[in-house]
């Protein structure tokens, strides 16, 4: 009976110092990974300040809440520098005292590791996504001075003006070919509010300055109608993507009234596409029909 006694307890502590080992390879592992996330992170960091440095000399103004930017680490991805544990890792009943003290300050520094990581892979996503967006923002094109006289040229100007932000779908473009010369500054300022309203979900500009961006142009931005009364209208609310996937128009510029002169009253009409992060324009100039109209 002693000798069985003494033979669980021999198996037990090999096992949990098995277990031991097993911990700190975990902890030299998370340990190896922070450092290489923290030497990452400081690269990007420098990046960004000279990103900063170079839109300040160019004169672009901007303002970004970076806290409000981030994309968090899952405990999975986590997961993927510790060696697989055994689930009786941490419960441990009547092993040698000492090295369940020792285990369970490896766990303590594990759990802490894991965390500094988890907030190491969060800022350095941050500082990707900001650095990404701030150097498109630094190498856009400045608005063209040149003059458009005929509203065919229009989708022309947008694409010089506006690549990679705003796209016009051929709808759109065939509504542009018979209008009038006199309505274009009208057109030219919807389309800047646009841009605006991409730097905003960009968080390149706070949303107060879109919203005196539209004051100052005396537009409004309000959403189309509900779905299901789109639905009743049969296409005239939906377009469809690069996919062949319908699309819903569902928010509008619109400035004027119907009791208003052509170059006073319009309505543009168009959707955020937030998987290729662009608005797309996919109606524009007069009202879109509705029962009432």
């Amino acid at each position: 009976m002693r000798n069985e006694y003494f033979l669980q307890t021999v198996n037990r502590t090999e096992y949990l110092e098995g277990e031991l080992d097993s911990a700190w390879k975990n902890l030299d592992a998370l340990k190896a990974t922070l450092k290489e996330e923290r030497d990452i992170n400081i690269n990007l960091k420098f990046y960004n300040e000279t990103l900063l440095a170079h839109l300040s000399i160019a004169g672009k103004s901007f303002d970004v809440d970076l806290e409000n930017n981030f994309t968090n680490s899952t405990s999975a991805e986590l997961d993927d520098v510790l060696i697989p544990q055994s689930e009786e890792f941490f419960e441990p009943k009547d092993w040698n005292a000492d090295l369940r003290r020792e285990l369970d300050t490896a766990k303590k520094e594990i759990d802490a590791l894991k965390a500094e990581l988890k907030t190491e892979r969060n800022i350095r996503r941050k500082l990707e996504n900001h650095n990404e967006i701030l150097l498109a923002y630094l190498t856009t094109k400045e608005k063209s001075v040149d003059a458009v006289d005929n509203c065919r040229k229009i989708p022309e100007w947008v694409e010089n003006n506006f690549s990679g932000k705003i796209i016009i779908l051929n709808r759109a473009k065939d509504r542009l070919k018979d209008a009038e010369p006199k309505i274009i500054p009208l057109i030219l300022d919807a389309f800047k509010v646009l841009e605006t309203y991409w730097n905003m979900r960009n968080k390149l500009i706070p949303q107060t300055e879109f919203q005196k961006l539209l004051d100052e142009f005396h537009f409004v931005k309000e959403p189309t109608i509900s779905d299901n009364r789109a639905g009743e209208q049969g296409d005239a609310y939906y377009v469809r993507d690069d996919n062949g996937k319908l699309k819903k128009l569902d928010w509008h510029l619109k400035r004027g009234c119907d009791r208003d002169k052509q170059e006073h009253f319009l309505r543009v009409y168009f959707y955020w596409d937030k998987a290729r992060n662009l608005v797309v324009v996919g109606d524009m100039l007069k009202h879109l029909k509705t029962r009432q109209s």
